[in-house]
C-alpha cells in the first residue's frame, strides 16, 4: 500500500498534512489520486489524493482557494 509523503511529494513541491487540509477538502478522502492539474487562475500545481491519515494533499505554494474536485469521483483502489 502505498505510503503519504510526510512533506515533500515526488514533484518536489511542499505538501500539507490531512490536519491542514481546508473543510471543504475533507470530505474528499475517498477520493483516488486525480494526478497533476494546474490551478485556474495560478501557476500552482493541485493534488488529490487519498492514503491512511491524509485526506488531500496540495502545494503550500497554493495561495488561492482550490477549485472545486472535478465533477468524476474515483473509489480509492487498494493494491
Amino acid at each position: 500500500m502505498p505510503t503519504a509523503p510526510d512533506t515533500l511529494a515526488p514533484s518536489g513541491h511542499q505538501y500539507r498534512r490531512a490536519a491542514d487540509v481546508p473543510p471543504n477538502l475533507r470530505s474528499q478522502s475517498r477520493w483516488r489520486a486525480l494526478g497533476r492539474r494546474v490551478l485556474p487562475g495560478t501557476h500552482a500545481v493541485a493534488y488529490v489524493a487519498c492514503w491512511p491519515g491524509v485526506t488531500a494533499l496540495y502545494p503550500v505554494e497554493a495561495t488561492e482557494p482550490l477549485p472545486p474536485p472535478p465533477e468524476r469521483k474515483l473509489r480509492c483502489q487498494r493494491s
